[in-house]
């Protein structure tokens, strides 16, 4: 047996499995599941704040610099799964060490001082309209800029010893128009092929960009003209490598 508590949304039926929930204003809504099975055997499992139910769609252009506060910005998530580290604002104004030097502040995640093998952490856009854009002369791109190193480490005289080895990390982009229920991969990559730094792997260092030490890249869209709302989601994979801007 389920039993759904949305904290104010209304489930088509609050004893099916997986409900269609209709809430009536936007705002932060917790979950609630309770379960029985045969044996009258029962459980309950609760989620505070879980479900975000947004009013607002933003139109293009839409740009990020990471320079305002509170962070995330406004309609934007953080997907943190493990609940330990994850994307956060890192500020340096002496000097300047976002993209090309022209920013005081990125967003980062500290791979470096990450013990979590594989995990994925995300930064989520808010809805973008592009239902105005259906004009085929016009493109509709996203650029976004990016400093990695990866780190190689080489221990020899352990026991056993531990001989040279890049510890890489990844970058993926995805794009949704069904508010994330979906996710498509739009641009991947990885290891020596992010790496920025001019050695692409460094050595026991955590990796800090200097002006210098930014790539961008640009990515057509135009197959999704004329949807909405559409989300973008940048996230991060852990390889135990080094830091990602």
């Amino acid at each position: 047996i389920h039993q759904w508590d949305f904290g104010g949304g209304v489930p088509d039926d609050p004893s099916a499995s997986c409900p269609m929930v209709v809430y009536s204003a936007p705002g932060v809504y917790d979950a609630e599941l309770r379960i029985e099975n045969q044996s009258g055997r029962r459980d309950t499992l609760r989620k505070l704040g879980y479900i975000t139910i947004l009013d607002t769609l933003y139109k293009l252009p839409y740009r990020e610099g990471f320079e305002g506060a509170p962070f995330p910005p406004a309609h934007t998530l953080i997907d943190n799964p493990d609940g330990g580290r994850t994307w956060e604002r890192f500020r340096s104004t002496s000097p300047p060490r976002g993209a090309y030097g022209l920013s005081n502040t990125s967003l980062r995640i500290l791979f470096y001082n990450y013990s979590r093998y594989q995990e994925k952490d995300s930064w989520i856009t808010p809805p973008l309209d592009f239902t105005p854009y259906t004009d085929p002369d016009l493109h509709v791109r996203l650029r976004f800029s990016w400093a990695y190193a990866c780190l190689s480490y080489e221990n020899t005289s352990a026991t056993p010893p531990s001989y040279l080895l890049d510890y890489e990390d990844s970058l993926r982009v995805y794009i949704s128009t069904d508010c994330g229920a979906t996710w498509t991969l739009l641009w991947e990559r990885g290891g020596r092929d992010l790496a920025t730094h001019p050695d692409g792997c460094i050595s026991g260092t955590s990796f800090l960009p200097s002006s210098t030490m930014w790539l961008t890249d640009s990515l057509l869209l135009d197959g999704y003209k004329g949807l909405g709302p559409i989300r973008l989601r940048f996230e991060g994979v852990s390889g135990w490598g080094n830091n990602l801007f």
